[in-house]
């Protein structure tokens, strides 16, 4: 039978990476400009952002239109993607199983139904963890 790989995870850095990096395949996909890509580095090395969650920093990509992060989820077979743009999330619809809405998102009337809404970190760590067990579980039947 065909075994799943495991879960990849990419995270948008703007107002999203503000708490603890999901353990296990992460990759933070950010969009922004040659300056602010090098302060994004040095703030994250300023915090000891790797050492502390262990992501390496070859696990941190930049663009530098929103659409492009589409391409990093294509080469990295990301399954879950967290982003607090909807414009950006809409580029992954069909790339990506798992959207992720981060933030409160005063500007929408409503939110689609491809994508789930996660208002802050430890929402967003429940919704994933209940996905990944789901996974899991799925696994483990299709294994046995």
């Amino acid at each position: 039978m065909k075994r799943r790989s495991l879960p990849k995870i990419g995270i948008d850095i703007g107002r999203v990476i503000i708490g603890p990096v999901i353990g296990g395949k992460a990759w933070l996909v950010s969009k922004c400009g040659p300056n602010v890509q090098q302060k994004t580095k040095a703030w994250l090395r300023h915090w000891n952002f790797h050492e502390i969650t262990g992501l390496p920093e070859g696990n941190v990509r930049f663009c530098l239109e929103r659409p492009q992060k589409a391409h990093h989820c294509k080469q990295l077979k990301l399954t879950h993607f967290i982003d607090d743009r909807l414009d950006v999330l809409q580029h992954l619809k069909d790339l990506v199983p798992n959207l992720y809405l981060f933030g409160e998102q005063p500007k929408l009337d409503l939110i689609p139904d491809w994508v789930r809404h996660v208002e802050n970190w430890p929402k967003t760590v429940d919704a994933i963890g209940s996905n990944l067990g789901q996974i899991v579980a799925s696994d483990s039947t299709i294994n046995h």
